[in-house]
């Protein structure tokens, strides 16, 4: 134990205890999002019983010993030594306010950025899809290989045997065949297409690890109608919520407290990070993406 002051005379309450010398100050936070912490703090004999005592009590998680709802449980503990042979100890508690203690709502913030793709992705690569991308009366990127019309001096190549001829693109002509100047597409493979990426993080409660699973096992696929719901409660960030436009791109989870199963099981709830991935008016393709399981 910590050098006892040779000062220090007894009397009273011995602080001997794991709930022994509770101090009248702590703190309780709710947040927005329906997550709940709390800290207390105690005041106790750090003799060394006492301390391996404590020790091995706030290895469990343990109830929060106010009456309050939602329920908290113990997550974390500072020790801190004190003259006189005391210590300080502090506890901090978590829990889910929300109804049934299930999840928290998600923290969500919107993200526009872009990603090249190829060119052949383009919306008005082929014929123009999208009217507000190039001139009013303008031409496809590259129009459509013979005996279509090309555009912008785009070279198809064949693939393929007589009878079933396929067409690859090849790129664009380093000059523009009508006029011999040089062609301000050539060497465009790619663009930069905007995509709209969802990134939240949600807590669930330590009963509700089947949810959790639900979640990653489904990383690379497109929400259904409840994930959407639960993931992504508004329209704020991304427009549309047609469940199909909504790729589930990343989820990363930690567990609070110790998630294996039997002794030494101690976990307060499941904290989730993901990224969900809008695909923009015409949804992800379902022949390359799989839905929700």
């Amino acid at each position: 134990m910590p050098i006892k002051s040779t000062t220090r005379i007894d009397f009273g309450n011995e602080l001997n205890g794991v709930l022994s010398g509770l101090q009248p100050t702590g703190t309780i936070e709710q947040d927005a999002y329906g997550l709940v912490q709390a800290q207390l703090t105690y005041i106790m004999d750090s003799q060394d019983a006492q301390l391996n005592t404590v020790l091995t009590y706030y290895k469990a998680k343990r109830l929060y010993p106010l009456t309050i709802t939602p329920q908290l449980y113990s997550y974390r503990t500072h020790i801190s030594f004190m003259k006189g042979g005391l210590m300080s100890v502090v506890v901090d508690f978590m829990g889910i306010a929300t109804a049934g203690g299930v999840s928290t709502w998600p923290n969500i913030q919107g993200v526009v950025a872009t990603s090249a793709q190829p060119i052949e992705s383009h919306p008005n690569f082929s014929k123009i899809t999208d009217l507000t991308i190039g001139p009013p009366g303008g031409t496809a990127l590259a129009g459509v290989p013979p005996p279509g019309t090309a555009f912008n001096n785009a070279i198809f190549n064949q693939s393929g045997t007589e009878g079933a001829v396929k067409w690859v693109f090849g790129g664009f002509g380093v000059l523009d065949d009508e006029v011999g100047v040089p062609n301000k597409k050539a060497g465009i493979r790619q663009y930069l297409k905007p995509y709209t990426t969802v990134r939240g993080v949600i807590y669930y409660g330590e009963s509700f690890s089947t949810a959790v699973s639900d979640i990653t096992k489904n990383v690379g696929r497109t929400l259904d109608l409840t994930a959407l719901g639960i993931l992504i409660p508004s329209s704020v960030f991304a427009g549309s919520m047609t469940p199909s436009h909504y790729l589930l791109s990343h989820a990363g989870v930690e567990s609070i407290g110790n998630a294996n199963t039997g002794s030494g099981a101690n976990t307060v709830a499941y904290k989730i990070t993901y990224d969900i991935m809008f695909s923009g008016d015409q949804g992800w393709d379902a022949d390359i993406y799989g839905v929700w399981l």
